[in-house]
């Protein structure tokens, strides 16, 4: 399978090289904001239960109890970030103050977003004020809900957001969580969103023919993005094909001659008049391919995504990325 120019050929593994390029946490951008306004709280149990609520369709954040006899989970916020990015609904962020609990649900290029701030404090956090910043607003356009400038102690509120996707973009949104502590000093939070283009993406069914085909065309080729990872432990000696979640991206199986390498295929909201596994059909459309490095390179991977955008090309590659190596904190 080529993998760049000069790369390998189908069937051959490749070489991996040298430079490492590591995910890691984004600077905070200079971006317009999504203001959250004064009004009601709702719901008032204890936060870190989460509890449901009747509005809409979103209901609770659910909570896994560690087994009998298993060792704790030490879970970081970029631990939890990058769960959220392959599933609907966890933790996003904790501390001793606060718990961010989210639930999701996403149609085409639409998305609803419940988002629960819970206060664990004893005593209430003032002027607490949300912001949403998207560095890419032509792209990505978000709407939150008013919220309250105080959240009292030991209770919980829930900010509903929507989500637009106008075309593709690679940074994920930041949420900034300002507030008041007890004793009145400021404090500021900055977390990563977890909304990535993978959301509003469907997996494409290929052939091994239409996959070669398509990753050879010239605008795919030059709308490459590639980067080396370093996996994360609990991926190393293991088949990814069983570990690794890529939701909106669909796995092809027969495609790579090598067994322990990944190729996928997705597409940004296919037209629904059009069929998926019409070749003609490119638009939005990204092939990857992850490249699993032996002997020196044991335990690095490389991913090549070519697309019909480059966009979109580096947004993917951005998210399988993601999900194969470790993040840094925010």
């Amino acid at each position: 399978l080529p993998m760049a120019s000069g790369g390998s050929g189908p069937g051959t593994s490749g070489r991996l090289g040298e430079e490492v390029l590591m995910a890691s946490a984004s600077a905070v951008p200079s971006a317009p904001a999504v203001h959250a306004a004064p009004a009601a709280l709702v719901g008032n149990a204890r936060p870190p239960l989460l509890p449901s609520t009747s509005e809409g369709n979103l209901g609770p954040v659910q909570h896994r109890a560690v087994p009998s006899g298993a060792p704790p989970v030490s879970d970081t916020n970029a631990d939890r970030f990058q769960r959220l990015c392959v599933l609907s609904e966890a933790v996003l962020y904790e501390d001793e103050l606060l718990q961010l609990g989210v639930k999701s649900e996403y149609e085409g290029m639409h998305g609803q977003i419940a988002v629960f701030f819970g206060n664990k404090a004893g005593a209430a956090l003032e002027a607490f004020t949300v912001q949403y910043l998207v560095r890419e607003e032509r792209a990505l356009r978000l709407t939150a809900s008013s919220l309250a400038p105080s959240l009292p102690a030991d209770a919980q509120v829930v900010q509903r957001v929507s989500v637009t996707c106008c075309g593709a973009f690679v940074e994920p949104p930041l949420l900034r969580l300002h507030f008041l502590l007890p004793d009145a000093c400021p404090r500021q939070l900055h977390i990563r969103f977890p909304v990535l283009l993978t959301k509003f993406t469907l997996g494409r069914e290929l052939s091994q023919s239409d996959f070669f085909w398509l990753w050879r065309q010239q605008h795919f080729v030059l709308n490459e993005a590639a980067s080396i990872v370093e996996l994360r432990e609990q991926l190393r000696g293991q088949p990814l094909s069983r570990s690794l979640k890529l939701p909106g991206l669909r796995l092809l199986y027969g495609i790579d001659s090598a067994p322990d390498n990944l190729v996928v295929a997705g597409q940004l909201c296919p037209p629904r008049e059009r069929g998926l596994s019409d070749t003609s059909d490119v638009e939005g459309l990204a092939l990857g391919r992850v490249e699993l490095g032996s002997e020196r390179f044991a335990g690095k991977a490389r991913v090549v995504v070519r697309s019909s955008d480059r966009t979109c090309a580096q947004a993917i590659c951005s998210c399988i990325v993601g999900q194969l190596g470790e993040l840094a904190e925010p």
